[in-house]
């Protein structure tokens, strides 16, 4: 009887669960309709669109984010992903050649971050952690300057 009152109280559990899933609205990323244009960036910089056909190129475009719904979002993407390597030109240019040498906790690694507190960007550093798709600077004015070099907006823009 034991197991029999254990099975009814999982179920109930379980049928609990379901109706919670069910009623979650889920959030899926956007995708063309089958003969419907999406956009891309094209390996020159320019913006094409293009009718999705579910083909490999349809495909990848989707897996690695390279697909937009309008040809305005794909135009911010392409900008952030310029500001992107802008900064990190800018940090591998600051570094003067030296290494960053993730064993040595001696030496001070400045990256930028922004706080939803303050609403504001602002530079930090760490001596061993990495975190992934941060941009690593061995100057501690690397916010200043890239600041002035990049511009504030599209610092902004690469972080919003």
């Amino acid at each position: 009887m034991e197991n029999l009152d254990e099975l009814k109280k999982k179920y109930n559990e379980l049928g609990e669960e379901i109706k919670r899933l069910e009623n979650k609205e889920k959030i899926k990323r956007w995708r063309a309709n089958h003969e419907k244009d999406y956009y891309y960036i094209d390996e020159d910089g320019t913006i094409n669109s293009i009718y999705e056909d579910n083909d490999i190129c349809d495909n990848y475009h989707y897996k690695v984010r390279n697909y937009f719904k309008t040809k305005e979002e794909a135009q911010r993407h392409l900008e952030n992903i310029n500001t992107y390597y802008d900064l990190m030109d800018l940090a591998e240019e600051l570094n003067n050649g030296e290494k960053i040498d993730w064993n040595n906790d001696e030496q001070e690694k400045y990256y930028i971050s922004y706080d939803d507190n303050i609403n504001e960007l602002y530079t930090d550093y760490t001596t061993h952690y990495i975190s992934l798709g941060n941009i690593y600077c061995l100057d501690k004015n690397f916010f200043d300057k890239a600041y002035e070099k990049i511009g504030p907006m599209k610092l902004e823009r690469l972080f919003f």
